[in-house]
């Protein structure tokens, strides 16, 4: 009993963490929303990738490599942010937003006034962060109720 009270416990710390990263992630990325833009040109566009090693495998994951210049009070500055929290994952993603800002092209540009060598070309929170936390609190609650049950069928075997 001591043990599966530790794994619960263990699982929903780690739940939890998981729901509260994904929050702070959301409401970071919906602050950029507020941030004062200005004009800016994209210098280069292509995708980049990262190799990863985890238990002698290898995976590569691919993302939009966006490099902009803006200017912020007449000084220069360089960004490489399409979101403020960049997603890595597969190449046909990494593609289209690739794609979606050609060389040469005019954009947008949305900067931290506290911070002008932050920025971002699509400002607010990636709905991919929203749709994590709904399915972290989905199996945190669907964590309790299995337990729920469980302890509520313990119970009733020992009453009968």
């Amino acid at each position: 009993m001591l043990k599966a009270r530790l794994i619960l416990v263990t699982s929903c710390l780690i739940v939890v963490s998981c729901g509260i990263i994904a929050l702070w992630l959301m409401l970071a990325g919906r602050g950029s929303s507020d941030w004062p833009s200005v004009a800016g040109v994209i210098v280069s566009s292509s995708i980049g990738d990262h190799n990863n090693y985890h238990m002698g495998k290898k995976t590569t994951t691919h993302y939009p490599l966006v490099l902009y210049r803006y200017k912020v009070a007449s000084e220069l500055f360089k960004g490489k942010r399409v979101t403020l929290h960049d997603d890595s994952g597969n190449m046909g993603e990494a593609r289209k937003i690739s794609k979606r800002y050609a060389p040469g092209m005019e954009v947008i540009v949305y900067y931290d006034p506290g911070n002008p060598h932050k920025s971002v070309l699509e400002p607010g929170f990636n709905r991919g962060y929203l749709f994590n936390f709904l399915f972290v609190v989905s199996v945190f609650f669907g964590g309790i109720a299995i337990w729920i049950l469980r302890i509520s069928n313990r119970e009733q075997k020992r009453v009968w």
